[in-house]
């Protein structure tokens, strides 16, 4: 499936595992089959600390998945509203959309994630 220590960290929520992996030269931005980088999977999960790691240590905010979707698309869309500011603060495009034509804002209004929706406008 093409994951790496890293990203099994950064799924898990393990950010003193991550920072150590990152500490010695893991790839901070090797994707998964599905084309999910450490910061999409942590995105994905809710886990702001090891998003923030990975922010800190340069991770590409704006890197999308094979579907296309951002880091931001798919923390809009679990409602993890901690995520998202964190995300905005890094300069992640509000605008992206994933293959399907869906943004951001889009998706979380879809799915009622009120807190999101008045985080991104």
């Amino acid at each position: 499936d093409g994951t790496t220590p890293l990203w099994s960290a950064a799924e898990t929520g393990e950010g003193s595992l991550a920072a150590l992996l990152l500490d010695h030269a893991a790839p901070i931005d090797a994707a998964d089959g599905a084309g999910r980088s450490p910061l999409w999977i942590a995105a994905k999960r809710g886990h702001a600390e090891v998003a923030e790691l990975l922010l800190r240590r340069g991770a590409i905010v704006n890197r999308r998945a094979n579907s296309e979707a951002t880091p931001l698309f798919i923390a809009s869309a679990r409602g993890h509203e901690l995520v998202v500011r964190l995300l905005l603060a890094n300069d992640a495009r509000v605008d992206r959309a994933d293959r399907s034509g869906t943004t951001p804002l889009m998706v979380s209004a879809e799915r009622s994630r009120l807190m999101v929706v008045a985080t991104l406008l």
